[in-house]
């Protein structure tokens, strides 16, 4: 198991734009505290972005599958927006959003859980 000395888990995580009404954002992370830079950067033109459920993964290498899972479901079932343009709030650089969905936030931790099961049963 890889650890980090600031957070013992890598997480996947789901963030709802409360703002736009059924924009959820799949992501990784080694920290729990991605939700608020996020926030600060303005990430895909919004700065409202909360946390709504994370699952601990043991290494990277199970976290990445599971981000990798949740984002190919979500995106053959049609959810997935186009690529959004964006200017960090904190470096002002343009930049691009391309981990966020149409779906609601209840509907990509269904299929979070559906994954994370299927990669503990092979994993």
């Amino acid at each position: 198991m890889t650890r980090r000395k600031a957070n013992q888990y890598f997480h996947v995580y789901i963030l709802v734009s409360q703002s736009a009404e059924s924009v959820v954002k799949v992501g990784k992370a080694n920290n729990l505290s991605r939700t608020r830079s996020l926030a600060r950067m303005g990430y895909a033109g919004r700065h409202d972005w909360s946390h709504i459920a994370s699952f601990p993964m043991n290494s990277n290498h199970e976290a990445l599958a599971l981000e990798s899972l949740v984002i190919a479901k979500l995106s053959n079932q049609g959810y997935k927006l186009p690529r959004m343009s964006w200017t960090n709030l904190i470096n002002g650089k343009p930049s691009y959003a391309d981990e966020c969905f149409s779906c609601s936030a209840e509907h990509a931790i269904t299929v979070a859980n559906e994954m994370a099961s299927l990669i503990e049963q092979h994993i």
